[in-house]
């Protein structure tokens, strides 16, 4: 029987894949920054909600908290925008498929923030599963199926290799922030801990950007509210994905959720197969067995 917080990891990387199609869309009519701010502002009031019913439900107050906890969620907005927008950039580089590939080091490097920041050990098991789908992820990121182990060592220091490794930093910060922020609220229920960390960071997300384009871009804030109607269903989607999220991290190393995440890689490949009958390519289902293998090897031994 599976833990819990896998089947929560699998219902965020559902959602997840919805919100990518959907983000897909907006991106047609709205600058990039817009897109990233579309998730955070639309998503935060469907965040409340979630969390008010579960104080209605649980007949509780509102969790006391540190100062270690407000500075583990302003360190996980920051981060989580910093990590988006180097995503971002990165998507105009030359050198795209390499950066690509990097941003997959995220895994790595959520075992060593979360041994660093929140005292999270792993496994030898728990290694040698990360090890397998982080490789497994990267062949499947290969562009046209060319996994050149030469490119990536020699482009290593390219700067879309800079700032591929920039962005899964940002990520994988974020999520030991929001899983360290979630510790700090002793000993109430998992689902209060993690609804009530995810207001307070969408919240600062969706404030600190609105600062942004209030500063750089106010045109581009009228555009995103003539668009509110499929705004709101990537704020949606983004809200259950990040309710996911937050409650799996809440109960497992941030390392072993980001592990089992890697299924969204597979789904899309699926999806595509599915939808748009694209035939899978020998080096994707190599990857997809890599990801499939590191998996087990942590539901069974880590």
């Amino acid at each position: 029987m599976l833990d819990l917080w896998v089947w929560i990891t699998l219902f965020a990387v559902v959602m997840q894949v919805i919100r990518h199609g959907l983000q897909k869309h907006l991106t047609a009519t709205m600058k990039p920054m817009g897109v990233v701010w579309v998730r955070f502002l639309f998503g935060l009031p469907f965040g409340i909600l979630y969390f008010g019913l579960l104080l209605f439900h649980f007949e509780t107050d509102l969790p006391p908290t540190t100062v270690l906890f407000w500075v583990f969620c302003l360190g996980g907005a920051l981060t989580q925008i910093g990590g988006t927008f180097c995503l971002i950039l990165l998507f105009s580089e030359r050198n795209f498929a390499v950066g690509i590939t990097y941003t997959k080091t995220e895994i790595i490097q959520a075992t060593v923030f979360g041994l660093a920041l929140v005292g999270d050990v792993v496994t030898p098991a728990g290694y040698v599963a990360i090890f397998l789908s982080m490789v497994g992820v990267m062949v499947l990121s290969a562009k046209g199926g060319d996994f050149n182990v030469k490119n990536l060592i020699t482009g290593i220091a390219s700067r879309a290799a800079l700032l591929g490794i920039a962005s899964g930093m940002g990520f994988a910060s974020a999520s030991v922030f929001i899983r360290g922020a979630a510790l700090e609220l002793g000993e109430d229920g998992f689902l209060l801990r993690a609804g009530y960390v995810l207001v307070i960071v969408l919240t600062m997300e969706a404030v600190l950007m609105a600062i942004y384009f209030l500063c750089k871009d106010r045109t581009e804030i009228a555009n995103i509210f003539r668009q509110w109607k499929p705004s709101l269903l990537v704020g949606f989607t983004s809200a259950l994905g990040s309710v996911g999220w937050f409650s799996a991290m809440t109960l497992e190393r941030v390392a072993y959720v980001k592990t089992v995440s890697q299924l969204e890689v597979i789904f899309s490949i699926l999806i595509s197969y599915i939808i748009f009958k694209e035939r899978s390519r020998l080096h994707e289902l190599f990857g997809m067995a890599l990801v499939m293998g590191g998996i087990v090897v942590l539901l069974l031994w880590a």
